[in-house]
């Protein structure tokens, strides 16, 4: 199920000992600062993962938000799905975006809640709502199915804002002709720009693209060295082809 999630956990720098970095819980926010940056990395010491929790129970939403990532990865604490979505619950409330995204996602697929597609939608319009690109990507993939439209609308959003997968979902579907025209040259460009950013999946339909729905061109150079690549980096789809 992990490999469902798009979140990740802070990377701030590391600044000075833990003795520096005493939290005044009545200035949560800039207690929150240093706690993020106490208990960087992927084994936080234990004094750091205190410095977290007592910025978080003073509602820092960055640190309730930080806290929920880690025990859902299991991050320097124990893996809990429930403990996870607490805290972003939390961080939600107080309107904080990631948290808001966070909470949405687990509704979505049932993570520490039961699942809830009414209450997943509405945290992650909260979140989208806010600019949040990903919760936008989020709520085209749990309506792609039923009503491709509004997911070319939701994924418009997220892919003007530079997400990849929301391009390489907007570039198939004009791939496709699902929820706008039918636009090879839409689907080449939006699927570009994912694959410059490394996204594996648009290389592979980039290439699909290239070389038309036929495979008449089959002298498409390009084309080809995109579908190996895709299948040199375990693609399966491209390495059918």
């Amino acid at each position: 199920m992990r490999r469902f999630l798009w979140m990740t956990l802070p990377s701030v720098a590391v600044l000075g000992g833990l003795a520096a970095l005493a939290v005044t819980l009545d200035q949560p926010r800039a207690a929150c600062g240093r706690a993020l940056r106490a208990s960087q990395g992927d084994a936080p010491s234990a004094s750091s993962l205190v410095l977290l929790r007592r910025a978080a129970d003073a509602n820092a939403p960055d640190c309730q938000n930080a806290l929920g990532l880690r025990h859902w990865y299991g991050a320097g604490v124990a893996e809990d799905d429930a403990a996870a979505a607490g805290w972003f619950g939390r961080a939600a409330r107080l309107g904080h975006a990631a948290g808001q995204r966070n909470l949405g996602f687990a509704y979505f697929r049932g993570l520490g809640v039961a699942r809830d597609l009414k209450l997943a939608g509405y945290w992650l319009r909260r979140a989208a709502e806010q600019g949040d690109e990903i919760a936008d990507y989020r709520l085209g993939e749990m309506v792609a199915g039923h009503d491709p439209a509004e997911a070319a609308r939701r994924y418009t959003r997220s892919a003007q804002r530079g997400y990849a997968p929301a391009q390489r979902e907007l570039g198939d579907l004009y791939r496709l002709g699902r929820g706008v025209a039918a636009d090879p040259v839409q689907a080449e460009a939006w699927l570009r720009k994912a694959s410059a950013q490394d996204d594996i999946e648009a290389r592979f339909l980039l290439a699909v693209v290239l070389r038309g729905e036929d495979r008449r061109r089959t002298d498409c150079a390009e084309a080809g060295q995109l579908m190996r690549d895709a299948a040199e980096r375990g693609l399966v789809q491209a390495q059918r082809e």
